[in-house]
């Protein structure tokens, strides 16, 4: 008979107890570690040949790949001319090379030394996702044997916020160079749409660390998209407009860096 009565004030603790968990508000209780909000701190990924480190959400997958050159020219096209002095390879001469030669082709965008394109992306849970500030990017087994200048680093920029982050830093560059845009049409809508201008692309230009024991070069970035690696040439010459707004303060031929 004890026993029997033991037993049941037991049964009847436990059911209080339980009444009492379902009344108490679940403020008081912390949140499930799914519900809790992503972690942004130092992080290392790796996709093939390409890695990245710097403060990313937890959970951050990197996705890689080559892309083709869009501005590769026919065999037939590519040639080394020397015009009033200026030498300059992968341009194509406006008129054969004569005792008077005529003025040499500007060297733009679309016609620099390209080592290679990379389309670089960071994601989580199939969204793209961008870091907290600058991350560091190595690209490696690049092939930099046939470089002759620097090494740069050209992001194309390919969002509004990419490129309004980069006017705040006042390292956003326009290109107007047409071959250039035309391959770039949809970063053309990006740019036209933020700054109203039709017929540019916006990118910035990155300092790369060339490391040629380990065929790796190293840049920083606060975005990800579609990078282009430019071997810039002791000659190559860039058209660099410098903007204010909406209006054109300055424009500059780069011929060394």
């Amino acid at each position: 008979m004890r026993k029997t009565f033991a037993f049941n004030r037991i049964v009847a603790f436990a059911l209080v107890m339980v009444m009492v968990i379902i009344m108490v508000p679940t403020h008081f209780f912390p949140k499930a570690a799914e519900e809790a909000p992503s972690t942004v701190s130092d992080r290392f990924v790796r996709s093939g040949d390409v890695s990245v480190q710097g403060k990313l959400p937890r959970g951050t997958l990197l996705k890689a790949k080559t892309v083709d050159n869009p501005f590769a020219l026919k065999p037939e096209e590519f040639r080394v001319a020397s015009l009033k002095g200026a030498s300059f390879v992968n341009g194509i001469s406006p008129a054969p090379v004569t005792d008077e030669p005529s003025e040499p082709e500007i060297l733009t965008y679309s016609t620099l030394n390209y080592i290679g394109f990379y389309d670089i992306s960071l994601y989580k849970s199939g969204e793209d996702v961008q870091p907290d500030g600058s991350a560091e990017v190595v690209i490696r087994n690049i092939d930099l044997s046939g470089v002759t200048g620097n090494v740069k680093v050209i992001h194309i920029l390919d969002s509004e916020d990419a490129i309004r982050d980069a006017q705040k830093r006042g390292t956003a560059i326009w290109v107007n160079d047409t071959r250039f845009v035309k391959s770039f049409a949809e970063e053309a809508a990006f740019a036209e749409s933020v700054t109203g201008k039709a017929g540019i692309v916006i990118i910035e230009e990155l300092a790369a660390n060339v490391n040629d024991a380990r065929d790796q070069i190293t840049f920083r970035t606060n975005s990800f998209s579609i990078y282009a690696v430019v071997d810039t040439q002791q000659d190559a010459r860039l058209n660099v407009v410098f903007k204010k707004g909406d209006i054109q303060i300055a424009a500059v031929k780069i011929t060394s860096y």
